[in-house]
């Protein structure tokens, strides 16, 4: 329903005031009047009628019906009275507006009656004011103890022509007045309703967010009151909503910057937050936001985390995430949200994305339990030929000089499989702390630097190590450690290549990178055992590799060269019984320059 406006209330309500105001004034001055006009008719009607009685003592001493008429006639035109002449059985003896035959008898007329009654006391019996028009009934005697009625009339009520006068000068005066109170108040209710329509303009502004702005300060106290007010009100919700929106800033800086994902839930279970983290870890699309979890969050052991915290009040545990064909462990923590009054309003989620540290601790335990064993074979057999020794239980020079050649060979294991570590620990500092000097050189020197180191034992087998290169080459890379890259793959290639063949090495560049190719004609590798080839002391052929005098960290020393100080990659094609192809790709800028 439409509302009315302050305007046209006061507007309204002037003209209704004005209104009543004039109508009391008439009713007032009406009442008054017609009391005044009684009082003069009664006056006038009893002049008249003791004149009229005068004038016609003669006429009816003498039973002069004629006369009587006449006089009558004569009267009601010079004073605008009706004078009627009633004998005592009520009948018209004359009359000065008509003739007395067609009048109608008075005997029971009680106006009549009463003055016959009262007719030695000379009474005037008036007609009640409430009758129109007023008459006056009065008794002439004559000399013979005869007795008449004189009725005397006005032909128009007085009261009614100063009424009629009077409603006329009101209903000027009142549409006068009416009209000077319609432009007053028009004018009052403009003057007093204009600064509210500023004000009202105004807070429409504060209700679009535009608070720097400020109301005009009215000249009148009140309306001058409520401005400065409304102006106060605006500076403080500005204040608060500005703290409010630096707060919920800073904790959507947080929680954006937050890799655990975080997730807020409804009493209902509707999802009412969920930070960057969460929307990529449960692949969230837009418009999440007052959706059930469970129809975008397909996991039952988050499900059950929820039944717990809503049941318990907080939960931890470690839920499985299938995302992308990938497994996710994400340890859980939920608790209940309650707002100051105690009540509890939702639950809050926090998941940190804990697969990596678990992927790590279950490599720590296998290198621990690695390093051990690989650690634990040269330590026994340089032990247990150490003790024979020094027991003195081989007398023979050449048992002895086996047994100590025996030590040796165990001790250079040892020293090797020492070395290997410590090169990985170096090479797996991340960010800052790796620090190695990169510079332009000549990637074919350096290739044909580590088939140098690899001569030997190429030699033995007969195997020859041939070199294909488009050219010189020349990007940003640390010699040495890509020597040793290189190095160890020729040297892998040696080992398990079979004797009287080739081990061929390519160099080629294109657009985007270099590659390095070591290609051999060995056993090669099964499929299944490519994708952990490039893990610590893992092998294929535990029992050869071990006799070939391999520490199983050759290859995981060249994925680190590879990825972490050049920023490059490593590939592997392999086929059974026919050989392997190792690949060092290396970008054209090392991510080290």
């Amino acid at each position: 329903m439409k509302k009315k406006s302050i305007f046209w209330r006061f507007f309204r309500t002037v003209l209704a005031v004005v209104f009543l105001s004039l109508l009391f004034c008439f009713i007032s001055l009406e009442k008054s009047v017609s009391q005044v006009s009684a009082e003069f008719s009664k006056k006038n009607l009893s002049n008249a009628a003791s004149l009229a009685e005068k004038v016609l003592q003669s006429a009816v001493e003498n039973l002069d019906y004629e006369k009587m008429e006449s006089i009558c006639i004569t009267l009601g035109n010079k004073t605008d009275l009706r004078f009627t002449i009633i004998n005592r059985q009520g009948n018209v003896l004359a009359d000065s507006s008509t003739t007395p035959s067609g009048l109608k008898n008075y005997s029971d007329n009680p106006h009549f009656i009463q003055a016959i009654e009262n007719r030695k006391q000379k009474e005037e019996i008036y007609t009640p004011e409430n009758e129109e028009p007023m008459c006056i009934y009065t008794a002439v005697e004559t000399s013979n103890n005869e007795s008449f009625i004189l009725k005397c009339c006005r032909r128009q009520s007085l009261s009614s022509q100063y009424s009629a006068i009077i409603a006329s000068a009101m209903l000027k005066i009142s549409g006068v007045s009416l009209l000077i109170a319609a432009i007053s108040s028009a004018f009052l209710a403009n003057v007093t309703i204009r600064p509210l329509i500023k004000m009202r303009k105004g807070v429409i502004d504060f209700a679009e967010g535009k608070l720097d702005k400020k109301l005009e300060i009215p000249e009148t106290h009140e309306m001058g009151s409520l401005a400065k007010s409304l102006n106060n009100m605006a500076r403080e919700l500005d204040k608060k909503i500005a703290q409010i929106t630096e707060q919920q800033a800073s904790q959507e800086a947080i929680l954006t910057s937050m890799v655990e994902a975080v997730v807020a839930l409804s009493n209902k279970k509707d999802i009412i937050m969920a930070n960057k983290a969460a929307v990529e870890l449960f692949g969230l699309q837009e418009g999440y936001i007052g959706n059930y979890y469970a129809n975008l969050i397909r996991n039952t052991d988050f499900q059950t985390a929820i039944e717990n915290t809503t049941k318990e009040g907080s939960s931890k545990r470690e839920i499985v995430l299938m995302r992308n064909n990938n497994e996710f462990i994400l340890h859980l923590q939920g608790t209940v949200l309650k707002n100051p009054s105690g009540e509890t309003i939702g639950s809050l989620y926090v998941l940190n994305d804990v697969t990596e540290i678990k992927r790590l601790e279950a490599i720590r335990k296998d290198f621990v339990a690695n390093v051990s064993h690989e650690l634990k074979t040269p330590v026994t057999s340089i032990k247990g030929f150490a003790e024979m020794l020094e027991d003195g239980g081989i007398s023979s020079p050449e048992d002895q000089a086996k047994f100590i050649g025996i030590i040796a060979r165990q001790t250079q294991r040892l020293e090797a499989i020492i070395e290997d570590l410590l090169s990985i620990s170096k090479l797996e500092q991340k960010g800052d702390q790796l620090r190695v000097d990169i510079e332009p050189a000549d990637i074919r020197d350096i290739v044909i630097s580590a088939m140098q180191l690899c001569e030997k034992r190429a030699s033995q087998k007969n195997i020859s190590i041939e070199l294909t290169s488009s050219g010189d080459i020349h990007i940003p890379v640390n010699p040495n450690l890509l020597e040793q890259a290189v190095m160890n793959l020729v040297d892998n290639a040696v080992k398990y290549s079979s004797e009287n063949t080739e081990v061929h090495i390519t160099i080629v560049q294109d657009s985007d990178e270099t590659r390095i190719a070591v290609q051999d004609h060995g056993c090669g590798i099964p499929k299944s055992e490519q994708e952990r080839l490039f893990e610590r002391f893992y092998r294929v052929d535990k029992g050869r590799s071990r006799e070939l005098g391999g520490t199983g960290l050759g290859l995981s020393i060249v994925k680190h060269i590879v990825s972490t100080v050049h920023g490059g990659r490593i590939t592997l094609e392999s086929t059974l019984n026919k050989g392997s192809t190792f690949t060092i790709h290396l970008p054209k800028n090392s991510k080290n320059t």
